[in-house]
């Protein structure tokens, strides 16, 4: 029997860190059931050439996922397109980045989607998505929790290291007011005077890592490292070589914490507050706004605990468990 041929639905391609692993997460979990590709073919809106489109028929299903996929404020034409309802569609690993809206043009059109036959499964990203999506959108299909996808994703062997390093992770985005970061700049020097090694590493590659390349190297002094990889095993490998990091990206404390690196979040977001109360370090909750960051240097940092960390594979290891328990009913595999 041939295996189902699955259509992944998500931020793929533009070379955001997160991203690119959820694809490796998803073929490392799923590739042995169903067979996986990319369902656009074009990185601006409308997402779909005239080919694709066309393509989406030869799919048996979609896997939607992952993010913050669940915004009250804006709706994505690339992820809630009516076409994937002709098929089973599963969606795994999806976040709610704002759990206060409780109305909404967007949430009415969500609703919707999630009204259909066809979805058959839905895993949130963390609990306090879970309990808002319930309560708003309030689905047919049953929901279920789990720790970020990436959190189940192999990732190379740490390196022991014996160089007290701090990684600075920036980002060029258009919610950053001042790009040169002069607060994480002053944390940075207050690490170098600690006796910390610094490293700055490009968490993307593709269009957005060279963007980010290019802040980062406005960024830079003289006697700090840059890293710029296309290769995702080159930023974990750099990522798990720290001793603490500063990082505007979500996924670069999630690869962090697998590694039982402490990452002090350089964005207030729900899904990094979400994170840091799972491994009960709410001391890592900062912003690159912060007049006093360079207090939260630490001359010894505190690692995550190896029990959390491996806590947090284990969960999200179950939540695949569980999307592959789904396939597996809807196809009678």
């Amino acid at each position: 029997m041939n295996k189902p041929k699955i259509g992944l639905v998500g931020y793929f391609g533009w070379g955001n860190f997160g991203d690119e692993l959820f694809v490796r997460a998803h073929r490392q979990h799923l590739s042995d059931l169903v067979d996986l590709e990319v369902v656009h073919d074009i990185l601006e809106a409308p997402y779909f050439s005239c080919e694709a489109n066309d393509r989406l028929s030869s799919f048996d299903g979609f896997l939607i996922g992952g993010g913050d996929l669940v915004n009250p404020r804006a709706l994505s034409t690339l992820y809630w397109r009516e076409e994937y309802l002709r098929k089973p569609v599963f969606l795994h690993s999806i976040g709610c980045p704002s759990i206060t809206i409780q109305q909404s043009a967007s949430l009415t059109k969500l609703k919707r989607f999630f009204s259909s036959d066809s979805i058959k499964h839905i895993n949130l990203r963390d609990t306090q998505s879970k309990a808002y999506f319930d309560k708003v959108i309030a689905p047919r299909c049953d929901t279920v929790a789990s720790p970020d996808a990436v959190c189940a994703l192999a990732i190379p062997t740490k390196r022991k290291s014996n160089t007290l390093t701090l990684g600075v992770v920036l980002r060029a985005h258009r919610s950053v007011d001042n790009p040169d970061y002069p607060e994480v700049r002053r944390a940075a020097d207050e690490a170098k005077a600690l006796g910390y090694t610094i490293k700055l590493i490009v968490a993307g590659n593709g269009r957005l890592g060279s963007n980010d390349f290019e802040l980062t190297k406005a960024f830079a002094k003289e006697d700090e490292e840059i890293l710029f990889s296309e290769n995702l095993d080159d930023i974990c490998s750099a990522i798990g070589s720290c001793s603490l990091l500063l990082s505007m990206k979500f996924h670069v404390v999630v690869v962090g914490a697998l590694y039982g690196v402490p990452a002090i979040q350089l964005s207030s977001t729900q899904k990094n507050s979400n994170l840091f109360n799972y491994l009960q370090r709410p001391d890592l909750r900062r912003n690159h706004l912060d007049h006093s960051l360079w207090r939260a240097i630490p001359p010894i940092p505190a690692p995550i605990h190896s029990i959390l960390s491996r806590r947090l594979k284990r969960d999200a290891a179950v939540g695949y468990d569980n999307l592959v328990a789904a396939i597996r009913q809807t196809y009678s595999l």
